[in-house]
């Protein structure tokens, strides 16, 4: 093999090397969904064994993951962050669809709306989450108000999660019939 072809496969092995080991440019961890948790009520009532699905879109694509959660006997679900590894990384802005709803058909009917979950397919929801992440910061959706869970009562109507900043109104705000309270 040249001398010159050896020294070239040498030199781009070390540079590869080193941007791994940086980590960030060739191997990037990027938060899709943080972690949620919340209580669940009807007219102030917590509603237990109710299932509960997040479904998390990435970029476009099909359903990325969809995950379940039961409500324990207070009404309480939970979900952990979804974390996925992309490599090399190019710039980019994300899009990151978040939906979290009701999947009780007895409970839709009463409060549900119709909505198109997957193409050409239409089914009656409750949705207590919706949001758009353009990011991928580790709890961003709830700008400064970590550790607050949520409190979703199926008698609130859709509408802001919290209240969005009037000084910045082009903020996207989760909608959903959960809100965050202090």
């Amino acid at each position: 093999m040249n001398i010159k072809i050896t020294v070239i496969i040498a030199i781009s092995f070390c540079i590869l090397i080193y941007l791994l080991h940086l980590g960030g440019f060739v191997y990037t961890r990027h938060i899709l969904f943080s972690s949620i948790e919340g209580t669940l009520r009807k007219a102030g009532t917590p509603l237990p064994g109710v299932l509960i699905k997040r479904m998390t879109y990435f970029n476009f694509q099909e359903v990325v993951l969809e995950e379940t959660s039961i409500t324990d006997e207070n009404g309480k679900f939970f979900f952990p962050k979804i974390e996925k590894t992309l490599l090399l990384t190019l710039p980019h802005e994300p899009r990151i669809r978040q939906d979290i709803y009701i999947d009780d058909q007895k409970l839709a009917n009463e409060f549900g709306r119709d909505f198109f979950i997957r193409p050409k397919q239409q089914v009656k929801l409750i949705n207590l989450w919706m949001f758009d992440k353009n990011d991928y910061e580790l709890d961003s959706e709830f700008k400064n108000l970590l550790n607050k869970p949520l409190h979703c009562d199926l008698e609130n109507s859709i509408g802001n999660v919290y209240p969005a900043d009037p000084q910045k109104e082009w903020l996207a705000v989760p909608k959903g019939k959960c809100r965050i309270q202090d």
